[in-house]
């Protein structure tokens, strides 16, 4: 509880992190638009990435949840942060 000037205590608000399947919805399609913004395909990026085209396929049709090192590999790839790839438009 954090401290109040007024009538007592505040509750501390702690955001609520996004579930796998949330996730899941929301990486694969900005994975690809952000993909499709440098004009890549997904045979250029997969060779950029070090990835297996099924798989990628899989991760932008939100069928998958791809781990942490191919998101890092990825958005390398498409020369943008962890944070930008995750963060909301």
């Amino acid at each position: 509880m954090q401290p109040n000037d007024s009538n007592g205590p505040t509750k501390t608000v702690i955001p609520r992190l996004a579930t796998e399947a949330e996730l899941r919805i929301v990486l694969g399609p900005r994975i690809k638009a952000a993909r499709k913004r440098l004009g890549l395909s997904q045979h250029a990026l997969i060779a950029l990435a070090g990835i297996q085209q099924s798989t990628l396929s899989m991760v932008e049709n939100g069928k998958v949840l791809p781990c942490r090192f191919m998101v890092d590999r990825v958005a390398a790839a498409l020369g943008i942060s962890l944070f930008e790839l995750l963060k909301a438009p």
